[in-house]
């Protein structure tokens, strides 16, 4: 807190399989306390907001409206473009990401070729979804008018039964 940062994200480990970690917790070398990870996460939010910050999102804290536009970007489905080695894109509904083929890249790149990989279209449903397990990220939540002018549909008609 000594630098204060106008941002701050913090995440809870994930071990990814097939990482040396992963491989480490498999063998029994390290556990994950998900009580003692609880707690860490709630003297984060203690200390961060007796520092000024706004917990505007699960993770990540800002001071100044110092918000992160990539994530807002993500969070409420605009349009937001990956640029570089393996990164992801998000454009007029459709996901898709570079190829992490460090060659493949370089050569399709002096070419003027964009290689998309992983590339698919999110259903009206899939938008519908997204919209909400995205929207419930925020700190302020999903607007209902949001979703009304988004999909010209009514959240309570679309999912009212598995809210009650």
């Amino acid at each position: 807190m000594k630098l204060q940062p106008k941002h701050l994200s913090a995440y809870g480990l994930i071990l990814e399989e097939g990482t040396s970690l992963s491989k480490q917790y498999e063998k029994g070398k390290y556990r994950i306390d998900d009580e003692a990870e609880r707690e860490m996460y709630e003297i984060l939010k203690e200390k961060t907001t007796k520092e000024g910050y706004e917990h505007y999102e699960i993770s990540n804290f800002a001071k100044e409206q110092a918000y992160s536009k990539h994530n807002l970007r993500y969070w409420e489905l605009k349009d937001y473009l990956g640029l570089g080695l393996g990164s992801h894109s998000f454009v007029r509904g459709e996901r898709f990401a570079n190829t992490r083929n460090l060659e493949t890249y370089v050569q399709k790149g002096l070419q003027g070729a964009f290689i998309k990989e992983e590339s698919r279209i999110l259903t009206k449903k899939e938008w519908k979804e997204e919209f909400l397990f995205l929207g419930l990220r925020k700190r302020k939540g999903i607007r209902l008018s949001d979703y009304r002018r988004f999909f010209s549909s009514d959240l309570m008609q679309d999912y009212g039964k598995r809210i009650k």
